[in-house]
């Protein structure tokens, strides 16, 4: 499966992403779980997936409590308010 990588990123909107593309959220705290997959698209939404990891302060256990998970995102298509970035765009045709 090809794969075409921006370096720099691609500036862009959320109706011209395609499923599989890896973007970057620009709007929220720069952070490396600021990146997203797109996983569907349909005529008024893209739904996005994004992994987030946190830890507690407190730790009764002697080490650091790590809390993995990941986040559903729905954005309308036609938003352009929100700044993206297209970081990989899988099957590019």
């Amino acid at each position: 499966m090809p794969t075409e990588t921006f370096n720099p990123p691609v500036t862009t909107y959320f109706r011209d992403v395609k499923i599989g593309d890896v973007i970057r959220l620009d709007f929220m705290t720069p952070s490396p779980f600021n990146v997203c997959v797109v996983r569907n698209i349909d005529s008024k939404y893209v739904y996005l997936y994004r992994s987030y990891i946190h830890t507690s302060e407190i730790s009764y256990s002697g080490g650091v409590i790590c809390y993995q998970g990941h986040e559903d995102i729905v954005v309308d298509r036609n938003n352009t308010s929100m700044n993206i970035s297209l970081l990989e765009r899988r099957n590019p045709a």
